[in-house]
Order: C-alpha cells, then structure tokens, then sequence
C-alpha cells in the first residue's frame, strides 16, 4: 500500500497506520509486519515500528526456473 504521489505530505499514511493498528488491537493481533524500502524506514520508525530480521524474496524468470 502506498500513498498517491498527489496526496503525500497530508499525514495520510500516519492516518493509516493508526487506523491499522487500532483494527489489530480490536481482533487482538500480536504484531504487524510490513515489507519497505529502505529509504522508507524513517517513516515507520516514526510510527512505532522498528526493523527486525531480514526479507528475502525470490522472482521466477520468465524464461527460466
């Protein structure tokens, strides 16, 4: 998920977030992950989440396995 380009800068993201983790309290969910880049980081940092382990993943080729 991600915020459109023309509607960045106006907390929408910190909105959803908040709004997410409210929806995990309410089912009563342990933990939220999340995959970012690293320029990303920050953001979520700033929204309570800190980096844990490492994700790796793996594309099949077009044109081979």
């Amino acid at each position: 998920m991600s915020v459109d380009q023309n509607y960045r800068g106006k907390k929408l993201g910190v909105r959803l977030i908040k709004v997410l983790k409210e929806i995990g309290v309410l089912n009563d969910t342990y933990k939220i992950t999340l995959d970012c880049n690293d320029h990303n980081v920050p953001f979520y940092e700033m929204n309570g989440f800190k980096a844990k382990e490492k994700n790796m993943t793996w594309y099949r080729s077009a044109s081979k396995l």
